[in-house]
């Protein structure tokens, strides 16, 4: 099994250079990817004939697919040692900001939201939108009064990927706020 951090940034990855972090897209993470797979077959021949499976989460429902064409339309080419790309696998995959950052309904169900916050969701700023404007450096007010109310229902201890397991925290500090519960 190989494993490869990507893009620079990501999970182990790093670079000494701050500007490496400025200039990465999807389709230069692809790129270099590639670049780096065919560099691991080169050194490691004996691999070459194996299956091939390309996995990723999360943001990775973008870059999985991504390098997966890479490596299909590499095998195109004459003269080359194809890889055996048997499949591809991408678990919780962020794929569309409306899609992967709806779960109110989800919360709500769960007791974890109160019904104020659903429809404060869907009339005022949905989460979709508040990360939009986060990433945009233009948050509105309405949408930062969203986001604290919903601190407030449920302090800083969810862990979004898995909401019933009680959150990390990487500090010594107990000031975390407990969740408030709708049920």
């Amino acid at each position: 099994m190989l494993y490869v951090d990507s893009p620079i940034g990501t999970s182990f990855s790093y670079s000494n250079s701050t500007s490496d972090y400025k200039h990465w897209t999807d389709t230069n993470t692809a790129n270099e990817n590639m670049k780096f797979l065919l560099k691991w077959f080169e050194k490691f021949p004996e691999y070459s004939n194996l299956d091939f499976y390309i996995a990723g989460d999360s943001y990775g429902g973008h870059l999985v697919p991504q390098l997966a064409t890479k490596v299909l339309e590499y095998n195109t080419k004459p003269h080359v040692r194809p890889i055996k790309l048997k499949a591809i696998a991408i678990g919780n995959p962020f794929l569309d900001i409306r899609i992967s950052l709806s779960g109110v309904e989800n919360m709500w169900h769960r007791g974890m939201i109160s019904e104020e916050m659903v429809s404060m969701q869907k009339s005022v700023c949905s989460m979709a939108r508040y990360y939009t404007e986060y990433a945009s450096g233009k948050r509105t007010k309405a949408c930062h009064d969203m986001m604290l109310k919903l601190l407030q229902e449920n302090g800083d201890e969810l862990d979004v990927d898995d909401m019933l397991m009680p959150i990390c925290l990487t500090t010594d500090d107990n000031s975390s706020s407990s969740p408030q519960h709708y049920y």
